[in-house]
């Protein structure tokens, strides 16, 4: 069981996952847990990634049932990339399936609900790694099934314990043990990996965007601009140390052996780019409905769809733009600190 992690909206990693569909198929990976569909959506999904042909309409009605704020055409095509595997195979031939991992949340209930359903949804809400950890037992581990998770790299953690840090990222004193990495290594041992999709971490001192570990992986990859994966265990860079992260709260210092088990880096952090939004966002759907979808209130200036649009555009082009300036760093002849 591999758990891929992620930090979400970097455009070349859902690519990927796209591009793995039929090679999983190919090497007997009948599952592909994805954190962006609800559980109770199974249905839904089964019904689509099997139809006789691609229904985007309902692909986009899928993935924006989670609070409708994940408006990205790439993860939206991870449903068409499974589609068009089933729709070559042979009739009689085992089909791809899709598996939602999230457990469903009625924010209009949790925003405007009598007190009961309010904490009906907060206690739905809270379950989030639990409800990921026994959807992937349920649909592999306990039937001897394969499966590729897609998740939130915090969701993926098995072996290591994530410090918990509150809004001023201050050490909170406590440690996230549960996550469904976790849970499940717990319950399965020697059987769950963890690889880690490449990213930039967030960094509390600085408070902005810094290479993972001290820069060293990027630098390596700023010269042969290739993508590459590795296991973590008797590699070269097993003990490279990242102490300026979220993730080095509390630990001082932690190493790339401690972070996850496996790595990918799929290219050079000056050519990251951000998902694309799906352009039929609304369509079919009215922007009051939307808005009480959402887990929060919207603030007044966002009073119709292209404003909220644009806003996650801006904000997804605000985030390549530090990303890139990390490899401005890079190619600098002195680099400096963050």
């Amino acid at each position: 069981m591999v758990l891929l992690g992620e930090l979400h909206r970097i455009r070349h990693d859902p690519l990927l996952v796209q591009r793995l569909i039929p090679l999983l198929y190919e090497n007997g990976v009948r599952l592909l847990g994805f954190e962006f569909v609800h559980t109770e959506d199974q249905d839904d999904v089964d019904r689509l990634v099997s139809a006789a042909s691609n229904d985007e309409d309902l692909a986009i009605d899928i993935l924006r049932r989670p609070g409708g704020i994940w408006p990205y055409q790439e993860y939206l095509d991870v449903f068409k990339a499974a589609w068009s595997l089933n729709s070559h195979l042979h009739p009689d031939a085992e089909r791809f399936k899709l598996v939602g991992l999230a457990p469903s949340v009625d924010y209009a209930k949790l925003r405007f609900g009598s007190a009961e359903e309010q904490a009906e949804q907060r206690h739905r809400g809270s379950r989030g790694d639990s409800v990921y950890a026994a959807v992937i037992e349920r649909e592999a581990l306990s039937r001897g099934m394969k499966m590729l998770v897609y998740v939130g790299r915090h969701h993926a953690f098995s072996r290591f314990a994530q410090p918990g840090w509150d809004e001023n990222y201050e050490f909170t004193g406590s440690y996230a043990e549960r996550r469904a990495g976790q849970r499940l290594r717990t319950e399965y041992p020697g059987q769950i990996v963890t690889v880690m999709l490449h990213a930039p971490f967030w960094s509390p001192a600085y408070r902005t965007w810094v290479l993972p570990f001290g820069g060293v992986l990027d630098r390596v990859n700023a010269v042969n601009r290739k993508p590459v994966g590795f296991d973590i265990a008797g590699s070269p860079f097993s003990t490279l140390v990242d102490s300026a992260s979220v993730y080095a709260l509390s630990y001082g210092q932690i190493t790339l052996d401690d972070y996850c088990d496996g790595y990918v880096i799929l290219d050079y952090v000056g050519n990251y780019r951000v998902a694309s939004v799906v352009s039929g966002w609304f369509d079919r759907m009215s922007f009051k409905e939307f808005k009480w979808r959402l887990p929060w209130e919207l603030p007044f200036f966002i009073f119709h769809p292209r404003v909220f649009l644009w806003l996650m555009e801006d904000d997804a082009r605000k985030m390549a733009d530090r990303w890139h300036g990390l490899a401005r760093q890079l190619e600098s002849p002195v680099a400096g600190t963050p």
